[in-house]
């Protein structure tokens, strides 16, 4: 039986088990379908893990004024690192000089308070760069910061953070090389605008974690506030 491991697949191998006395069904052959879709889905996103820096400058028709894809960093397809937790580390070319002025501007709210459509807003102006929910540059150096995939448990998810001291110059050398690469002539400060919701948890974790990296006062946070009402529906 195929499957990627996660409770789900669990779940459904041993439904399989149960019923192997019947021989093949219809619920069994749709269960086997389940479980090949499921392995399909995580061999696709280890398929497409690599070779980040290249694909951070392909464009997307949905954000055509844009050079760079701001979901470059958001783990693909991400219905298969739900099932799987796949996240690989970010490796940037070697020749690449990093850019020293950096900036970050977070981009904080509850899901579905309109973070994304306000960031894509925000990126039409040139000298800012959008990251959309970058999970691959933080659950790997942070695995605790999973709390969505099927991997969170064992890495501790968690919404709270600890101390930013041993990851302060790990996201600062993939935001100066971000900047780098996306902004290679730009003679000015970058500003880079990263939205995640569960940063809202992270706050004063993240203000420390960019005094440490990147220097005083590198960070700035937009948090966004909707009825909660209006968010439900």
């Amino acid at each position: 039986m195929a499957g990627c491991g996660c409770d789900e697949c669990a779940r459904k191998k041993a439904m399989l088990e149960a019923l192997s006395f019947a021989g093949e069904t219809p619920l069994s052959a749709e269960l086997r379908q389940d479980l090949d879709r499921h392995s399909r889905r995580v061999e696709l996103a280890s398929a497409t893990a690599g070779d980040v820096a290249s694909r951070c400058l392909q464009t997307s028709a949905a954000r055509a004024w844009l050079s760079y894809d701001p979901d470059v960093l958001l783990p693909t397809p991400f219905d298969a690192f739900l099932l799987s937790g796949h996240c690989e580390e970010v490796e940037w070319p070697e020749a690449l000089r990093p850019m020293e002025e950096v900036n970050i501007c977070f981009i904080l709210g509850c899901g579905r308070s309109g973070s994304t459509i306000f960031a894509e807003i925000l990126s039409h102006y040139r000298s800012l760069i959008f990251l959309n929910e970058p999970r691959q540059l933080w659950i790997p150096a942070a695995p605790s910061f999973d709390v969505w995939s099927t991997a969170a448990p064992r890495r501790g998810g968690s919404l709270s953070a600890g101390d930013p001291s041993a990851l302060a110059q790990v996201l600062a050398h993939h935001y100066r090389r971000i900047a780098a690469l996306v902004r290679k002539e730009s003679q000015e400060p970058v500003w880079i605008l990263e939205k995640f919701p569960e940063h809202a948890f992270r706050v004063d974790f993240l203000r420390e974690l960019c005094e440490q990296g990147l220097g005083p006062s590198r960070a700035r946070f937009l948090h966004l506030r909707r009825d909660g009402l209006a968010v439900a529906r």
